[in-house]
């Protein structure tokens, strides 16, 4: 299910970083406590033992991982949701122009930017800052009130998909544990 998420979420949303894809974690809790979990390389950690008659959950998460950054985004990239400012007015959305080659913004704020911007009221919800070049305007950023984030479904779709196979995973696994030399079905065969 970890790889699915990881693999889902390389296509979409567009991948800059890697932050979200390494953020996303997968674990098996019982009884509040975590008895196995998949690691940064993708091998199995197994904790412990586990209770029989306890009930096992699969949990699937992103946006936090031990000794990682926590990823506020991470729930908007999966489930979508509306953004608006939290410390300012507006939200400020790079044009193409100010972008880095991977996407990013290119200045942390348009307060950085080199040259003088102008506010430039559009009609409700939508400004621009804009840079006087020669004897025009340009659009630099984009100025929002909110703005939709569409559901990229990542995490969602892994587990859907992942949640199907489980039976017959599971079917197999115990098929080749009761074949076993020394199990109860395979006793008797070298």
């Amino acid at each position: 299910m970890q790889s699915r998420a990881v693999e889902n979420a390389t296509t979409r949303p567009r991948s800059r970083s890697g932050s979200l894809r390494r953020s996303i974690a997968g674990r098996v809790v019982q009884t509040g406590r975590t008895v196995s979990a998949v690691d940064e390389s993708g091998q199995v950690q197994l904790f412990g033992r586990t209770v029989q008659g306890s009930p096992l959950s699969a949990i699937l998460s992103a946006g936090g991982r031990t000794g990682g950054r926590n990823l506020i985004y991470a729930r908007i990239q999966d489930q979508g949701g509306t953004i608006r400012p939290v410390r300012r007015k507006w939200l400020a959305i790079p044009t193409p122009e100010v972008k880095t080659a991977a996407g990013g913004a290119g200045y942390a704020s348009p307060r950085d930017y080199p040259q003088p911007l102008r506010f430039q009221y559009l009609f409700f919800g939508l400004a621009a800052l804009v840079e006087r070049v020669g004897d025009e305007d340009v659009v630099r950023w984009w100025l929002r009130k909110k703005t939709k984030v569409p559901a990229t479904g990542f995490a969602r779709r892994a587990w859907w998909d992942t949640r199907a196979e489980i039976p017959g995973t599971l079917g197999d696994a115990f098929n080749v544990a009761f074949r076993a030399p020394g199990s109860i079905a395979g006793e008797g065969k070298a």
